[in-house]
């Protein structure tokens, strides 16, 4: 990412106490107000002998949380009930996921496409 200047929100990777995610991003828009994205995928699963259609995250323990490096402390998102981290390099800097990866999860999610998790994220991928 050398040569390359930023401006505006990043979206960060706030990882999660398990079985925790919903819970967590409630409590970032209401604490922090800070955007934040849970991808859904759709699964079917038996219940009471009937096959129901049902969503669990598609990432689990982890959504994705907007901070704007220049306006908010992505730190506080450490004081939110259920946050046990946030992804970041041997810098101990946040890590960040491109825009447009956002994007394409959310498009692909609002047409029911399915998901492959190994499609967008790549070792070495920024």
């Amino acid at each position: 990412m050398t040569g390359q200047s930023f401006s505006g929100a990043l979206w960060h990777v706030a990882c999660t106490a398990p079985r925790a995610e919903i819970k967590v991003a409630k409590g970032i828009d209401e604490d922090l107000a800070f955007p934040s994205y849970l991808p859904l995928e759709r699964v079917f699963v038996v219940r009471r002998g009937a096959k129901v259609q049902d969503a669990r995250p598609l990432f689990p323990r982890y959504l994705f949380v907007q901070v704007d490096p220049y306006r908010q402390d992505w730190q506080r998102l450490l004081d939110v009930t259920g946050v046990t981290d946030v992804l970041r390099n041997a810098h101990d800097v946040p890590g960040y996921v491109p825009s447009a990866y956002i994007e394409a999860l959310r498009k692909a999610e609002a047409v029911g496409i399915p998901i492959l998790t190994g499609w967008l994220l790549t070792k070495g991928t920024p």
